[in-house]
């Protein structure tokens, strides 16, 4: 069972109906026990980012949240949940992925224009299997945090390099949009759900 962190409604409801496409077993929840029960977790994109992260704390999920073991995803901005600060008053996150930077670069957001764009992989992983270099990604949420990093799993030029995707033992995070990005992007959600 695929659990999708329900921090925007909309959102969630997209990424649901296409993991029922791929005849994924799945729900949109933020109650515990249904994550803590859960295979895999999906942090999709969020519109407020501090009041997700107030809800996390209120509902103490964060501490869990911090702890699991299994499998996580997240998606375009539902990224910076997993980073170690987000946000414009560089709200402390999950910290799934920590920089060696200080707090602004976790936080800047790039201003470029969205769209699609070619990915160019760092490092092999299991989440770009059948992927090849041709393939583009929608891309409208993107940070200037630097791209040479331990967990950069592949890089976006657009036009300088920067971060498309963070890799850290079972914690995943693809700046692209996955529902926005078509065949490329279900089968980036299909090889999630595989690992």
């Amino acid at each position: 069972m695929v659990v999708i962190v329900n921090s925007c409604e909309e959102e969630s409801s997209k990424l649901s109906a296409l993991l029922d496409t791929l005849g994924v077993k799945n729900s949109v929840s933020i109650r515990e026990s249904d994550i803590s029960s859960a295979d895999r977790l999906i942090f999709p994109p969020v519109a407020d980012l501090p009041k997700v992260i107030k809800k996390f704390h209120l509902l103490n999920l964060t501490s869990l949240l911090r702890m699991v073991k299994k499998p996580v995803l997240g998606i375009g901005s539902g990224v910076q949940l997993m980073l170690a600060f987000g946000g414009t008053a560089k709200e402390s996150c999950l910290s799934y992925f920590t920089f060696d930077e200080d707090k602004d670069s976790y936080c800047n957001v790039m201003e470029f224009q969205h769209g699609l764009y070619p990915i160019t992989r760092r490092k092999p992983s299991l989440l770009f299997s059948g992927i090849i270099p041709e393939d583009q990604f929608y891309f409208e949420f993107l940070l200037k945090a630097p791209h040479a990093n331990p967990h950069t799993s592949a890089i976006v030029e657009v036009p300088q390099p920067t971060m498309a995707a963070l890799e850290k033992e079972n914690v995943y995070g693809v700046f692209f949009d996955i529902v926005k990005s078509g065949e490329q992007g279900k089968k980036v959600l299909e090889n999630f759900c595989k690992i």
